[in-house]
This record gives C-alpha cells, sequence and structure tokens, in this order.
C-alpha cells in the first residue's frame, strides 16, 4: 500500500525543488505537467495534499501510459531519497493511503514515469519499474540542465 504515498512524496520533493517560475526562466523554457490515472475529481485533494504546483492531467483509460510503454505492478522497490520516514510520516501516509484507496485515484498497481520532451520529441524517458522508481528530483534537475 506504499505507491499512493510514494507518489504524493515525490511530487511533494518536486515542488520543494523546482517551481513553474523557475523552470519557464531556463534559458530553454521548461514545462512540468503531472499524469494521473484516477478520476479527475482527484485532483483538488491531491493538490491540497501535495501542495504541487504544476498542471495535473488526469487519464483514466491510461491509453497515454499504454503507448509510452509504463508497467503495472505492486513492488516496492529500494527506498529513494525523496520518500521520508518518521513516525508522524507514517501516519499521514497511512491515512492518505487509506483515503487514495477509498477513492477513484485510479489503477494502484500503474507505475509511471518521468519523460523530457523536446520540441515534440521525447529526449529521455525513465519507465518506473516498481512503485517507488521515480527518478530523484536532483537527477532530473541535472537532466534538465543538460537539455540547455
Amino acid at each position: 500500500m506504499d505507491q499512493p504515498q510514494s507518489c504524493a512524496d515525490y511530487v511533494r520533493a518536486l515542488t520543494a525543488k523546482l517551481s513553474p517560475e523557475d523552470l519557464a526562466s531556463r534559458s530553454i523554457p521548461t514545462e512540468l505537467f503531472i499524469v494521473g490515472c484516477g478520476s479527475h475529481t482527484f485532483i483538488q485533494t491531491y493538490i491540497q495534499r501535495t501542495g504541487c504546483k504544476f498542471e495535473i492531467y488526469t487519464n483514466p483509460s491510461r491509453v497515454t501510459y499504454d503507448t509510452l510503454g509504463m508497467t503495472c505492478n505492486l513492488g516496492l522497490g529500494k527506498k529513494p531519497n525523496y520518500i521520508t520516514n518518521s513516525l508522524m510520516g507514517t501516519l499521514i501516509g497511512t491515512g492518505n493511503t487509506l483515503m487514495t484507496l477509498l477513492t477513484d485515484s485510479g489503477k494502484k498497481s500503474q507505475n509511471g514515469g518521468e519523460l523530457i520532451w523536446v520540441d515534440g520529441e521525447i529526449k529521455w524517458a525513465r519507465r518506473m519499474q516498481n512503485t517507488r522508481d521515480h527518478v530523484e528530483v536532483e537527477e532530473l534537475e541535472r537532466l534538465l540542465d543538460e537539455q540547455e
């Protein structure tokens, strides 16, 4: 049941390190979008839970995920740096996970990934192999720097 919290932790880490304004002011103006597979009615709650400042879209049919070759599984993999464990965090995470499981947040085993598009072409992609396999935020920053 770690998957929903892992993604929320990742979005919190992205929001803490990157802002839409900073990305837009790069030498190559950059935008970050988040695409979920649940109902659009879940977006506002997710923004409140994560403090996300990026645009969020949903694709409940998961056609985008399938087209981009994203995997489905509930494996945990190793704990990434963006997940912080504390007793309070675990308790909040458990509550958020239960809330996520009780709402239409999409297929629980759907893994995502990170893609860098330049002029409509995918220049870099990482497809998650498990529920905690997002690229670390610092690595994503480095990859974005390489595109400039």
